[in-house]
């Protein structure tokens, strides 16, 4: 009852007990009564003891534990390191590889690209090129096709594609035999393996003919191995065209030095002949009248001669105003056929555009395609005249050039005319009529070349032929203006004449006179330079002057009247030549004379030309004071 704290021992056989006075007791509870409190505490003291070993061991046993643990954490620490070092490496050297792979990727998305851009510059390379390109196997087979090439064999590539070369591109030579490509291994190539082609027939696959040539080589690889071949081509066609009109033009300039020199002592002939007769006639010799007017005819057609010959002339040019031709065709053309066993029909559109040209000499274009026309049909029939305007484009298809032109068509119902001579048609002296001189289509050739024009022809074997004149349009006003047919006009005022020959004036002098004009004749520029400046100090000017163009040995008019002009700058001067390939006479205000007469005149043509010339330089004299 006097316990107040019971302690039990771990084990059960003992409980510890204590009171208020301190007192301390162990109760055995196996015996039933109380163990001092000394063999108590040597009892626990022993098993403390052992304890106390039990957990000593244990402790050592931890220790060794805890150390070994440590050496192992250690140890892992130290394989940690080395392990994050290593992964550090790598991934270091992973991420310089990748770099270098996507520097690698780069290069080859740039090299893909390039590749691209280039596959594409050369796909718009091939399809721009003007060539016609076509690529084949070693073994002849078409590969590839440019649209130039797919245009003139008139397959498409996709259809070509795996066909021999020669079953694509058909050619012919001169002989129409057939002239095939080798196949670029083929012992019976060259040794080279490279073909030239030289203006050979190519046949499309519509039939269409053109003259083509080129080359066809072998492509080799590095290692210089034949891996397959490329044909490279271009139309020729007009280019043989326009080297058929330049051998013809040629033709006609080799005879230009002699026509040219011909014609112009022939004209200066006919102007004595032609003007001694007008003035024959004028003076009204009815004995001799009849005879007059014949001779009068056939200089006439002396004069038609010569300019057919002048035409040919090296550098001449046509005298050009702005003109209509409508009613100069009609009147031509009806004028050739009077009395013959054709006509012609005319379809001329009302408003058909002015040109500038030489009337005279456009005039000599109908006459001599009519007359052709009336010699292809000897049993007579139609020949069908046309005229009218042609713009931009379709004239750029028709004639080559790609401004407005006036085509002028002459078609007859004749036999044709057979290929193999139609290219020569407007060579001189080339004729197949028994008849024919051989002159009057080369004329016309030479006439529509000057006035910066084109002709064609078109002909098939007994379907006729037409041939197509095409000239440049004018945009000024025509400004036709014939001569009075009232009759010489008589006037008044000095006139200076210049040239070299005595006949010339002569007859002049005369034919001035008559026609009321007080003449003075000088020999060369020099001369009439003298009389002019003497008139002009005598206060008695001439009104006009009419100077020959050409003086052999001495000044010519262009020069003289450079001069005369800073004696008078308000000269009224009249250019005279038997000669037409001078630009003078194709423009004579260009280079400073009123206006132009040409060897052969007559007197009615001189009057017309002087009366005009006066009331000129009597104007330029009003207006002056």
């Amino acid at each position: 009852e006097d316990v107040e704290h019971v302690i039990v021992s771990p084990d059960g056989t003992h409980v510890a007990t204590g009171s208020d006075d301190g007192t301390a007791r162990w109760w055995d509870l196996e015996k039933g009564t109380f163990v001092e409190l000394k063999t108590a505490n040597e009892s626990l003291e022993q098993r403390v003891a052992a304890r106390t070993r039990e957990l000593s061991e244990s402790n050592d046993e931890l220790c060794s534990e805890i150390r070994e643990r440590k050496m192992i954490a250690q140890q892992l620490f130290e394989a940690q390191e080395h392990l994050e070092a290593k992964i550090r490496q790598r991934t270091g050297d992973l991420v310089t590889a990748n770099e270098a792979l996507q520097e690698e990727i780069a290069k080859h998305r740039h090299t893909e690209e390039c590749l691209a851009s280039e596959k594409e510059l050369l796909s718009i390379t091939l399809l721009s090129i003007g060539d016609g390109v076509i690529s084949t196997d070693t073994g002849g087979r078409v590969v590839l096709m440019n649209k130039v090439s797919e245009e003139l064999t008139g397959w498409a590539q996709r259809d070509a594609a795996g066909r021999p070369l020669p079953e694509i591109f058909k050619t012919f030579d001169a002989e129409n035999s057939r002239k095939e490509l080798y196949p670029l291994r083929e012992a019976s190539a060259p040794a080279t393996g490279h073909v030239v082609i030289d203006d050979v027939s190519l046949l499309s696959r519509g039939g269409t003919g053109h003259i083509v040539s080129g080359s066809y080589a072998p492509i080799r690889d590095r290692q210089g191995d034949v891996i397959g071949g490329v044909l490279v081509f271009r139309d020729n066609t007009e280019r043989k065209r326009i080297e058929e009109r330049l051998l013809n033009a040629q033709k006609l300039e080799s005879i230009g030095v002699l026509a040219g020199g011909i014609a112009h002592d022939f004209n200066n002939l006919l102007s004595a002949i032609l003007g001694n007769i007008s003035m024959a006639k004028a003076k009204r010799d009815h004995s001799s009248m009849e005879r007059l007017e014949e001779i009068e005819k056939a200089s006439v057609r002396a004069i038609g001669l010569t300019q057919q010959l002048l035409t040919f002339s090296k550098g001449g040019a046509p005298v050009r105003k702005t003109t209509s031709i409508s009613e100069m065709i009609r009147q031509t053309a009806v004028f050739v056929t009077r009395g013959s066993n054709v006509r012609c029909e005319f379809r001329i559109v009302p408003d058909l555009r002015p040109v500038f040209a030489d009337e005279g000499q456009l005039s000599q274009v109908v006459h001599n395609l009519v007359i052709n026309a009336m010699q292809a049909m000897k049993n007579g029939g139609v020949i069908r005249i046309s005229a009218e305007n042609v713009r931009g484009e379709s004239a750029r298809k028709e004639a080559g050039v790609a401004e407005d032109m006036v085509k002028v068509s002459v078609r007859d119902e004749g036999p044709g005319i057979p290929a193999e001579i139609l290219s020569r048609i407007f060579d001189p002296y080339f004729t197949t009529k028994e008849q024919g001189s051989g002159l009057g289509l080369a004329t016309v050739y030479s006439i529509v070349k000057r006035h910066d024009g084109q002709i064609d022809v078109e002909s098939r074997p007994g379907a006729g032929t037409a041939f197509h004149v095409y000239l440049p349009v004018s945009d000024r006003p025509a400004e036709n203006a014939g001569v009075s047919a009232a009759g010489p006009h008589n006037g008044k005022g000095k006139i200076l004449v210049m040239d070299d020959e005595e006949f010339i004036l002569d007859l002049a002098e005369e034919m001035l006179g008559f026609l009321g004009y007080g003449t003075t004749c000088a020999r060369n520029g020099a001369e009439a330079i003298d009389l002019y400046k003497r008139s002009i100090d005598a206060g008695k000017p001439y009104d006009a002057v009419i100077m020959d163009l050409t003086i052999p040995g001495g000044m010519g008019g262009k020069e003289a009247l450079g001069l005369l002009k800073e004696i008078d700058p308000g000269i009224v001067a009249i250019v005279s030549s038997g000669y037409s390939n001078d630009p003078v006479m194709a423009d004579p205000g260009r280079f400073g004379f009123w206006g132009v007469v040409t060897k052969p005149y007559t007197l009615h043509l001189l009057s017309d030309v002087m009366r005009r010339a006066v009331h000129a330089a009597r104007h330029n004299a009003a207006r002056t004071h």
